[in-house]
């Protein structure tokens, strides 16, 4: 049985190998201009968004699929100051919740303390991005506002 769960263990690993080449092989063989359209706006489309922009079946299509974000549209009621940070994807004070999800995605994990309703303390929540081994983002957001970004030391 040791021996199945090994074969197993390795033709699972060979899959998730495989799908990384092949998302390269999908990206190189788009048209400058699908390339650049896709460096743009990936980090505003879902896996099934991406999905589905590599599988559309011209440039036409990819084009109406960036157009169907809405990025731009999303972003014009930021201030510009905030609109550059979700660009860069990073997180600035100031920003609100949405605006942190356009730029960095869903956390890895939430830290929400109890608030003491005799404290009258405003909710706080820590919301953390894993980015390597020992490299970590910590967004503060009291209020449903940032209040604090913590980036990781560069060495």
């Amino acid at each position: 049985m040791p021996r199945l769960e090994l074969l197993l263990a390795l033709a699972l690993a060979a899959c998730a190998c495989a799908s990384a080449p092949l998302t390269q092989d999908r990206y190189r063989a788009l048209s400058p201009e699908c390339r650049a359209l896709y460096d743009k706006y990936h980090q505003f489309m879902s896996d099934s968004r991406a999905e589905a922009f590599f599988g559309a079946p011209d440039d036409a299509a990819r084009k109406q699929l960036v157009t169907e974000l809405h990025v731009e549209e999303r972003l014009a009621h930021y201030p510009q100051f905030i609109q550059d940070a979700i660009w860069s994807r990073s997180a600035v004070p100031g920003m609100d919740k949405p605006a942190v999800f356009l730029s960095l995605g869903r956390p890895d994990s939430v830290d929400r303390e109890n608030v003491d309703p005799d404290t009258r303390e405003l909710p706080r929540e820590l919301w953390h991005y894993r980015r390597g081994p020992n490299a970590e983002i910590l967004i503060s957001i009291v209020n449903d506002q940032v209040v604090d970004v913590k980036q990781p030391q560069v060495k």
